[in-house]
């Protein structure tokens, strides 16, 4: 159902926002129309067969009806939409269910192996049948025990401490592993040999070699038998890899699962990885407690095994297209080859929008995608809490002084490709949160002003409930507008 229509001319070259019922236009500049539109609700999408592979910040589960149908709309025959910023492809799943070329990519690459194994990309006919069998070999490397030296002992003490839910000697037993992070505080001499080849072999590949969840994460993020059974998994997987067994979509396909599976026992607020909770939270917060024992308990084949069963199902309703394409590059990467990207004609953008870094939300995901030995982050002469690797990505959406430019640079590719933009913004509530956005919807506004000046211009507000707000900044602060849409369209040719 389409609601009334009505066309608004401005003859400034200020912003003006009309509201009726609940619908939100702004138009800018002379000339630019404002429409009304159909509401987030009128509009139908299943999303039963979205795989939701970890708990990622900012998921767009929620308005994905409107995305489409804004999608849908702008999409021009036989060209891609590109999800420029996937995260964990939620959305590049919806364009694919509903027939869309769909180009899916992430700065974080192990969000490149759920977007190529959701959109099928290099799946065979076959694939999907000999997962099964897959599963079996995979269950019998999971069962050999080159990783437990030098932790058998420990894994006795862990399984009796659990049982007996004896939460502070399981901490202190947590607190004397011989691990990585560690190293700072320990006399050389005292470094365990595990440790010792680790430091050596910074950078380099953990596979068939010392176990690099165990000596990394054991006892923080994960359980010490947890972490063992997660580097079985990932080194059963790549053995199957290199040994032809399995296929390119077979290998993103469980490493989807295990990835899922590290967010499902992970020992963290909201389920991400920014940094495991404190010892003392832990002992003294009955909820977290627990949580903890919640976490701890699970086992990481049954829950692989029940991953494998739920990505299945989803795989086997999936849209089969073989035009769907996957990388894992910065916008600035992008730009820089974007000459050789097949036709666009939608670009669909969810860049990060405060100081939060998602390279500390998900380091750990990406370690075990790349599966190889970090350096650690090392402030004021500790260890991050969180066991930070060095050097990770950091955004220019993510700085107050960049943003601008960021957004500035995505505006320009979109005139390059002669594409239109569709941008999912959320408002900050109140700076006071440390959630402050590093861009204001007035200035996304003004760089379409700027560069997409001959686009038809559409904001769309989600949950909005009528309020007589009068300006742009007060309807970002009210309480209950927190997402936005804006949809920068290309005139049809």
């Amino acid at each position: 159902m389409i609601s009334r229509t009505s066309n608004i001319y401005s003859e400034s070259s200020e912003l003006t926002i009309l509201e009726d019922g609940n619908q939100l236009k702004l138009e800018f500049a002379s000339n630019r129309k404002g429409y009304e539109l159909e509401t987030p609700e009128k509009i139908a999408v299943d999303t039963s067969n979205i795989y939701k592979p970890i708990q990622y910040l900012g998921a767009k589960h929620r308005p994905l009806p409107i995305i489409l149908s804004k999608t849908l709309e702008a999409i021009k025959p036989d060209t891609f939409v590109f999800d420029i910023f996937s995260g964990s492809s939620a959305v590049s799943q919806v364009f694919n269910l509903n027939g869309l070329n769909v180009i899916s990519n992430d700065a974080m690459q192990f969000n490149s192996a759920f977007a190529k194994t959701l959109l099928n990309i290099d799946r065979e006919e076959t694939d999907l049948k000999s997962i099964p069998f897959i599963i079996k070999e995979l269950e019998a490397f999971r069962l050999k025990n080159e990783f437990v030296s030098p932790f058998e002992e420990l894994i006795i003490e862990e399984k009796k401490l659990l049982a007996e839910r004896n939460t502070k000697k399981l901490l202190e037993l947590y607190s004397g592993l011989p691990q990585v992070n560690k190293v700072h505080f320990l006399n050389g001499n005292n470094i365990h040999h595990q440790t010792k080849y680790i430091l050596s072999n910074i950078g380099k590949s953990a596979i068939k070699s010392v176990p690099l969840i165990a000596n990394y994460y054991a006892g923080s993020y994960f359980s010490i038998t947890q972490a063992l059974d997660l580097d079985r998994l990932r080194n059963g997987i790549e053995y199957l890899y290199f040994e032809n067994d399995i296929s390119k979509w077979q290998h993103n396909f469980l490493l989807t699962c295990l990835l899922n599976v590290s967010s499902k026992i992970v020992y963290t607020a909201g389920k991400h990885f920014a940094q495991p909770i404190k010892k003392e939270n832990t002992l003294k917060t009955e909820v977290l407690h627990r949580r903890f024992y919640d976490d701890r308990l699970k086992i990481v084949w049954n829950e692989f095994l029940k991953s494998y069963s739920s990505l299945s199902l989803v795989s086997e309703n999936n849209n089969f297209s073989t035009r769907n394409i996957a990388f894992s590059e910065t916008m600035e990467e992008i730009i820089s080859r974007s000459s050789t990207l097949p036709k666009i004609s939608v670009i669909y953008a969810d860049p990060p929008y405060t100081a939060q870094q998602y390279s500390r939300y998900y380091h750990i995901p990406e370690i075990i995608f790349n599966y190889k030995y970090p350096q650690l982050q090392v402030v004021d002469g500790k260890i991050t809490s969180g066991l930070y690797p060095d050097g990770k990505f950091k955004s220019r959406f993510c700085s107050k002084r960049d943003a601008y430019f960021a957004f500035s640079d995505l505006f320009k590719l979109a005139v390059e490709l002669d594409s239109s933009l569709i941008i999912s913004y959320s408002s900050s509530l109140s700076e006071e949160t440390g959630n402050m956005r590093m861009i204001e919807l007035e200035q996304i506004i003004e760089l379409g002003n700027k560069y997409l000046a001959s686009c038809t211009l559409e904001v769309l507000k989600f949950n909005f409930q009528y309020r007589q707000l009068n300006t742009s900044k007060r309807i970002i602060q009210a309480k209950d507008d927190k997402e936005f849409l804006i949809v920068f369209k290309q005139p049809r040719n």
